[in-house]
């Protein structure tokens, strides 16, 4: 596993919706401070079909299954995709808006308001996939200046 793959299962497997709201606050400070938001308000630990991990103050601990080494990813490795990802213009006020009625909803005992919260769930779900995505395609890619020199599997003419 390459540490961009883990990057992406950290930040897919322990940054929740909540998590967000409480970046949301700390987006005008430094990445050092929305890194020590995410690590209070993040999912400890995760298992599914291909990884697992454990996350703690220092970071997050990603294991690819049926394998010994670890990647570790760094809060702040997590702080700079979550910042470029909520930096889409409307996106906070989104964010913010679903999770409300998500609460309001989740209270309601109603069919009517099980059905809210279902939809506001499915929406908050949606909020943080484009958070998390628009995070990773906003990365600049590395560029170099200099032609690569052939290697096999490619023309050496």
């Amino acid at each position: 596993m390459t540490p961009d793959d883990a990057l992406a299962v950290a930040c897919d497997r322990c940054v929740t919706a909540a998590t967000l709201l409480a970046g949301a606050r700390a987006l005008d400070g430094t990445d050092e401070q929305l890194a020590l938001v995410l690590a209070n308000s993040s999912v400890s630990g995760w298992s599914d079909h291909a990884t697992k991990g454990s996350a703690d103050p220092y970071g997050i601990t990603v294991y690819e299954r049926n394998r010994s080494e670890a990647v570790h990813v760094g809060w702040r490795q997590v702080a700079s995709v979550i910042r470029r990802g909520m930096s889409e213009p409307r996106l906070v006020e989104r964010l913010v808006e679903t999770y409300e009625r998500y609460v309001a909803t989740a209270t309601d005992p109603s069919i009517s308001g099980r059905l809210a919260t279902q939809v506001a769930s499915a929406e908050l779900a949606q909020v943080r996939r484009l958070v998390i995505e628009d995070g990773f395609a906003a990365t600049p890619v590395q560029q170099t200046l200099f032609r690569l020199p052939p290697c096999r599997g490619r023309g050496l003419a």
